[in-house]
């Protein structure tokens, strides 16, 4: 990701980020990460449900766009949809890998924020560029 404010990394920083970026890459929450995406995205019935609840979802926001409710069947079926997602092993296995990768990356800025003595995360979000952090 380039950021148009953006100015060279020094070697030695962007050598050190590198391979922090290398170190949580074998760690357990990372490689169980990356084996329940896989299994996640590799699941035919799981990607189909997860095409339904698009469609059905995006019917939901065109409805709402144009002040109406969401047919009462399609709304049943959304819900219905969500509720087999959400009970599926492999999205609950995606959540609980999700959550520990994040747990880590918390952890890790936790660390490098100590030994800077500010909030690198909060920090290192762009400002001013829109969207949900800037």
């Amino acid at each position: 990701m380039v950021f148009p404010f953006q100015t060279p990394l020094d070697s030695a920083v962007a050598q050190a980020a590198k391979a922090l970026a290398h170190t949580l890459q074998a760690t357990p929450e990372w490689e169980e990460w990356r084996s329940a995406e896989a299994a996640f995205e590799g699941d035919a019935e799981l990607c189909a449900l997860m095409d339904r609840y698009r469609i059905l979802a995006e019917r939901w926001r065109s409805a709402r766009a144009n002040g109406k409710p969401l047919p009462g069947e399609d709304a049943m079926e959304v819900a219905e949809v969500e509720e087999k997602i959400r009970g599926h092993r492999l999205f609950a296995r995606r959540q609980r890998a999700i959550e520990e990768l994040t747990a880590l990356f918390l952890e890790t800025n936790q660390v490098v924020t100590e030994a800077l003595g500010i909030d690198f995360a909060a920090n290192a979000v762009p400002r001013g560029g829109g969207g949900c952090c800037g």
